[in-house]
This record gives structure tokens, sequence and C-alpha cells, in this order.
């Protein structure tokens, strides 16, 4: 399973859109942590479980095809 995932997972789990999601990373006002590696933002997958009171699996759902888009 992976430690982290994308802003565009994290932020539909979270019920806002992308872009939404972004802003307030860039602002601090993401509400679980987000670290810039590279060029690409990730989500660290057991604060963003523990946040919305889901197991990490789901979380991490089936993120082949979504990364993959």
């Amino acid at each position: 399973m992976s430690a982290s995932i994308g802003v565009a997972r994290a932020a539909a789990l979270l019920g806002i859109s992308r872009q939404t999601a972004y802003t307030a990373i860039a602002n601090g006002d993401f509400p679980t942590p987000a670290f810039k590696i590279g060029g690409r933002y990730i989500v660290p997958v057991a604060p963003l479980a523990e946040k919305l009171g889901i197991t990490p699996a789901q979380v991490v759902g089936d993120t082949a095809k979504s990364d993959a888009a």
C-alpha cells in the first residue's frame, strides 16, 4: 500500500476541487500535511485517513486509474 497519494485523490476524498486543495496547500490551510517532492505535491495517507475517520486502504482506493489519467 502506498504511504502517500496525489492531491487530486486527497481533494476528491475531502469533497473539494483539485484547485481548492492546491490553494489550501499554498495558504497553509490544507487539513493534513502535504509535501512538495520535486515538482509534485503528495499527501501522506495516515493523517488523511485519521482526519476522515476511514482506513488507509480506503484512502488509497484504486489510484492506478486516476493517477494514469
